[in-house]
């Protein structure tokens, strides 16, 4: 695909429905996997789920205690 001019409505109309369409799809897939749910595409004559990311935790952080005064 070439590159996008400054002003989208310098590229034929064709171009623009599949950019919009493009940006349509990502949107709808970012917006089920935030709500947790896979999203289902064709590939290689398929349906194939993909589910969601799996979510990005953090170790536990274990609190350093400092001495008491006086000990």
């Amino acid at each position: 695909m070439r590159r996008v001019p400054k002003s989208v409505f310098d590229l034929p109309m064709e171009e623009r429905a599949l950019l919009a369409l493009k940006e349509a799809v990502k949107d709808a897939i970012e917006e089920n996997w935030r709500r947790g749910v896979p999203v289902y595409v064709w590939k290689d004559g398929d349906v194939v789920e993909l589910p969601p990311p799996a979510p990005v935790t953090s170790s536990p952080v274990t609190p350093i205690r400092k001495p008491r005064s006086g000990q």
